[in-house]
C-alpha cells in the first residue's frame, strides 16, 4: 500500500489499465469515486472545488482518482464498461486503504460505488451517495433517453457544444464560465470515450443491489437536479437498510456549486466528525466589502434591429470604451462584461457615483457631437458584500445590485440607502420591489 501524499501517483489495474490519483490529509480513508468526467491537474484550479476537497482533507485522508479514460488516467482503454469501473474503484482502495473505509459515490461514481459496497461490506464503513441514481427502468424516461443519445452523435463533429450542454445540465446555476468548463472537459475525456460511457450509463441498473447494502448510508441529492432526478434519491433511501436523505433544494449536481456548507455540515454530522462551520466560504475566497455598479444598454435588442448589426455594433463599443474610461478614472475595476454592460466594484462610494455620473454625461456628449442615435444606460449602485474569487464576485448583495439597476428607468442612475446616506446626496427615496428578494428596497435617483 502506497503512503499517503498530495503527490500525483499511479497504479495498474489487473487488466493493465494505468490509474492516476491523489492521496491527502489524515485520518480515516475517504475515497471519492466521480467516474468521469474527472481530471485531477484542473482540482485546484475552480476555487468552490478546491475548498471542498480541501475541507474533506483537513478531517480525512482523502483519495481521488481518475477512471480509465479520463483525465490523467490511460485515456484510450481496451474496456470502458461498468465492470471496468468498478474494476477501477477496487484497485485505487487495494492500492491507497487498509481497513473499512469512507466511500463517497457521487454523479455516475454512484453505482459504482453501490456496487461495492453491496460486494465488500467488510471494507465500507460508512457510504455517501450524492446527486446520483440506481438506474433502472422507473427512473428513465424513453423520450428523454433518445433525445440525449442523439446529441451524443454530435459529439465527433461539435464537441463543444455537447460539452457545454452536458456542463450546463450538471450545474445549471454555477458562475464557472462555460468556456471554461468545456476547456476543462475537453481535456478531461475522449468524445469516443465519453460516447461509450454516457451511452453505458442508461443501461445501467443497480437497484436490486440497494437492498444489499449493510452500512450506514446517507444520500445528499438537489431537489431539482435535472441530470438526476429526485426520485432516484428517494428510492435509494426506500431500499438502502440504514439510510439517510438529506435533500438540498437546489439545481446543482456537484456539492460544492451550490448548498456547499450545508453539504459539507452533513457529511460532517454523518461521520460523527463533527459540522465544518462556514469556514468553507472564507476557504473559496475573500470575503470584502465593496461597492457595486452594474451598468445596462436600455432597449439594446431593439436598436440593434432599428439601426443595423454594423452600426450598433459601432455604437456599443464607443458605450464600452465610455464606461471602461469612466471606472478606471474613478479607481474602480471593471469585473467583466455582461453582454449589454459592465459589472464593476470600487472601494469609495463616492468614486462609484462619480463614474456613474460620467459614463451618462459622456455618453450624452457623444450623442450630441456626432449627432447619432440615443444610447441609453441604466446604472445601479450598491454597497454591501461580496465574494471575491479573482476573475468574478459573487453574493446576495452583487445579485441585489443588479436588481436595483433593472428597476432603473431609461438612462437613470439608482443608489441603494446606504450609499445615499454616506454620501448625503438628498432627494426623495423610493420603495421597489427587487426579484428573489422578500423585502422592498429603498433607492434615490441620481
Amino acid at each position: 500500500m502506497q503512503q499517503a501524499s498530495a503527490t500525483l501517483q499511479s497504479v495498474t489495474t489487473p487488466d493493465g489499465v494505468r490509474l492516476s490519483y491523489l492521496s491527502k490529509g489524515s485520518g480515516r480513508p475517504y475515497v471519492f469515486s466521480r467516474a468521469w468526467i474527472t481530471n485531477l491537474d484542473y482540482y485546484d484550479d475552480e476555487p468552490p472545488l478546491a475548498a471542498f476537497f480541501r475541507a474533506l482533507a483537513q478531517r480525512f485522508n482523502l483519495v481521488q482518482f481518475d477512471t480509465r479514460g479520463n483525465g490523467t488516467s490511460d485515456r484510450s482503454p481496451d474496456r470502458r464498461d461498468f465492470e471496468s469501473l468498478v474494476l477501477d474503484l477496487e484497485t485505487i482502495i487495494d492500492e491507497t486503504t487498509e481497513g473499512p473505509i469512507v466511500l463517497h459515490g457521487s454523479a455516475f461514481g454512484g453505482p459504482v460505488a453501490i456496487r461495492y459496497a453491496a460486494s465488500h461490506p467488510a471494507r465500507v464503513s460508512h457510504l455517501i451517495l450524492d446527486n446520483t441514481s440506481p438506474g433502472g427502468p422507473e427512473l428513465i424516461d424513453q423520450a428523454q433517453r433518445e433525445a440525449f443519445l442523439g446529441m451524443l452523435g454530435m459529439f465527433r463533429t461539435q464537441p463543444d457544444a455537447v460539452f457545454a450542454a452536458l456542463g450546463f445540465l450538471s450545474g445549471p446555476s454555477t458562475d464557472t464560465a462555460t468556456r471554461t468548463r468545456v476547456e476543462r472537459a475537453k481535456n478531461s475525456i475522449d468524445p469516443s470515450v465519453a460516447i461509450d460511457l454516457y451511452s453505458m450509463a442508461f443501461e445501467l441498473d443497480v437497484v436490486d443491489l440497494l437492498e444489499r447494502i449493510s452500512c450506514p448510508t446517507l444520500i445528499v441529492h438537489s431537489t431539482h437536479n435535472p441530470s438526476f432526478v429526485f426520485r432516484g434519491a428517494e428510492l435509494m433511501a426506500e431500499r438502502i437498510p440504514d439510510a439517510t436523505l438529506v435533500p438540498l433544494e437546489g439545481v446543482a449536481a456537484n456539492l460544492w456549486d451550490e448548498n456547499t456548507v450545508l453539504a459539507l455540515n452533513a457529511i460532517g454530522e454523518f461521520l460523527d466528525e463533527g459540522t465544518f462551520g462556514n469556514t468553507l466560504v472564507e476557504d473559496v475566497g475573500s470575503v470584502a466589502t465593496a461597492t457595486i455598479m452594474f451598468t445596462d444598454i436600455v432597449g439594446s435588442t431593439q436598436l440593434t434591429r432599428r439601426l443595423g448589426d454594423v452600426v450598433s455594433r459601432r455604437l456599443f463599443n464607443v458605450h464600452d470604451m465610455i464606461v471602461r474610461r469612466a471606472v478606471t478614472a474613478n479607481s474602480g475595476r471593471i469585473v467583466k462584461n455582461t453582454g449589454d454592460g459592465f459589472l464593476a466594484t470600487f472601494e469609495i462610494p463616492r468614486l462609484a457615483v462619480a463614474a456613474a455620473r460620467e459614463i451618462r454625461q459622456s455618453l450624452e456628449t457623444h450623442q450630441e457631437a456626432m449627432h447619432g442615435p440615443a444610447l441609453s444606460v441604466r446604472i445601479g449602485i450598491h454597497r454591501g458584500q461580496l465574494l471575491d474569487e479573482g476573475d468574478d464576485v459573487f453574493g446576495s448583495d452583487v445579485a441585489l445590485t443588479q436588481r436595483v439597476m433593472d428597476t432603473c428607468s431609461s438612462s437613470e442612475i439608482l443608489v441603494t440607502a446606504g450609499v445615499h446616506d454616506e454620501l448625503r446626496l438628498g432627494g426623495e427615496g423610493r420603495r421597489v420591489s427587487v426579484k428573489g428578494f422578500d423585502e422592498e428596497v429603498t433607492v434615490y435617483a441620481i
